[in-house]
């Protein structure tokens, strides 16, 4: 083999590439002293040469770099699946409450439950539960604002409304009866447009907290409906209404707030007495169908238009067909508000073949065994 380029030092080990049967090689170079001198010369010198093939060397070094980088590649995959496993392990109990918290309905303010929490996440969960309880004082605070509301601007205004009953008693011209009159009509549109606007705010500050309890009052409909239209029967036989309720020989029970369900109802009515001529027909009927219990008030009225009814529910949003009647536009507005409260849907229906509306509340899962027998009471 050749020697390096340079002379050899005794005992240091020297690399070098070297041109060996037209094949370069890398050669390992090493003079020793041996401990007894060769063929009587006691400075000669052993050299110990090792050679490997470039192309061998290149190929061991890439096998040995591969399997280390198979390894390493390997150990990182480990530990990538160790470290995904403990992340999921430990964000389970965390993904678990943004589930419950996101399948919760937009009224459901019930503390959270922290018991079965890890204590890291009980800190936050604990922040949450305190800004819904600030959530439900403000609430509670609002509704006694409402009830306080309420008496100061009632209270006045029935006071004024009989002065003006007393002041047109007493009245001698015919020109002082017509501006009382005027008066009057005024003062009663101010008054309806007071308890609406009362009753849809008390509703909607009430939602909230009212949307917690639904699910555990248990009301009886048929009850509830025939202390309704018996409370608007003078209205109706002073415009000679055709006016009844269809109710089942049975009680019926839903999920309900009773005071709500009773608002709802009324303006349901009050609108339906109020927009149809004399001698016009008037239905509330009960109606159990489908696992579902419905409440409808039918009428064969004016009706509503198909844009009307797709924009029912709005505040202050009158249709076509009542503008000429006295409204204030927040009946319909007050009944989707409890119907969202109560759970139920609430359908406006335009008769086909003949005029007249369906007005319809419809509650879920009913909950009554009883024979679907029916029985009409008109009065």
């Amino acid at each position: 083999l050749p020697l390096p380029a340079t002379p050899l030092q005794t005992n240091k080990l020297v690399f070098y590439t070297h041109e060996y049967l037209d094949q370069s090689v890398r050669i390992a170079a090493l003079a020793v002293q041996p401990k007894k001198a060769l063929l009587y010369n006691p400075e000669s010198r052993v050299i110990i040469q090792v050679a490997e093939s470039v192309i061998s060397r290149d190929d061991f070094i890439n096998q040995v770099a591969w399997q280390s980088i198979r390894k390493d590649t390997v150990v990182l995959l480990i530990f990538i699946l160790l470290l995904t496993a403990g992340i999921i392990f430990a964000l389970k109990p965390l993904k678990e409450l943004s589930r419950k918290i996101r399948n919760r309905s937009f009224d459901n303010l019930q503390p959270i439950d922290e018991t079965e929490l890890p204590k890291e996440i009980r800190p936050l969960v604990q922040a949450i539960n305190l800004h819904m309880e600030r959530y439900i004082n403000k609430n509670i605070s609002q509704q006694q604002f409402l009830d306080d509301a309420s008496h100061q601007l009632r209270t006045p205004l029935s006071v004024l409304n009989m002065q003006v009953d007393y002041a047109k008693s007493i009245a001698k011209t015919e020109e002082m009866k017509e501006v009382l009159n005027a008066l009057q009509q005024r003062l009663d549109y101010t008054i309806q447009l007071t308890n609406q606007l009362l009753s849809l705010a008390k509703v909607r500050d009430a939602a909230d907290m009212l949307s917690l309890t639904v699910a555990d009052s248990k009301i009886e409909l048929c009850a509830i409906v025939n202390d309704v239209v018996n409370s608007l029967l003078p209205t109706t036989r002073k415009k000679r209404m055709d006016y009844g309720q269809e109710l089942p020989d049975h009680p019926v029970f839903i999920n309900g707030i009773e005071w709500l369900i009773k608002e709802a109802l009324s303006n349901i009515l009050s609108n339906a007495i109020k927009y149809c001529p004399p001698r016009s027909r008037i239905t509330v009927s009960v109606i159990e169908e489908n696992n579902q219990v419905i409440l409808q008030v039918e009428d064969n009225g004016p009706g509503m238009s198909q844009e009307d009814i797709a924009r029912a529910g709005k505040r202050f949003r009158r249709g076509k067909a009542g503008k000429a009647q006295n409204g204030t536009g927040l009946g319909l507005a007050i009944v989707q508000s409890v119907a969202e409260i109560n759970k139920a849907k609430l359908e406006i229906i335009s008769k086909t073949h003949e005029t007249g509306l369906l007005v319809r509340l419809v509650f879920p899962e009913n909950i009554n065994v009883y024979p679907n027998k029916s029985r009409f009471s008109s009065n």
